[in-house]
């Protein structure tokens, strides 16, 4: 769901399979509804290691270390990727970044501060 020019009633894009929505998420208020609202996540501690891992037969294992947490078929995952991307108007603004960039190493964690590499 997306609000258009920051009308407060927000669109709805249904989810087709093997499609995508693309827009620019720093100009338009945006938001993704729930998926499986009767399904509630298993409760995951964040200072463990948690991934999803497959173990074939469109089967995946979400595991807290090596402890199975819950089991997925493939058809029941959905998955987001965000893209992000700086544009510059010319060379000389690169170089300004990579200079800025530079001076800023350990400032890694600001989400303003993406690598060029």
């Amino acid at each position: 769901m997306y609000y258009p020019e920051n009308n407060p009633n927000p669109e709805k894009i249904s989810a087709s399979p093997l499609s995508g929505n693309f827009f620019d998420g720093s100009k338009t208020i945006h938001a993704a509804g729930i998926y499986k609202p009767e399904s509630a996540p298993p409760n995951m501690n964040k200072d463990l290691p948690n991934a999803l891992f497959y173990v074939g037969n469109e089967t995946w294992e979400l595991r807290e270390e090596d402890r199975v947490l819950r089991k997925y078929k493939s058809s029941e995952l959905r998955i987001a990727v965000v893209y992000r991307a700086l544009c510059f108007e010319s060379d000389e603004k690169v170089q300004e970044y990579k200079k800025w960039n530079k001076n800023n190493v350990n400032r890694e964690s600001e989400p303003n501060n993406l690598s060029l590499e």
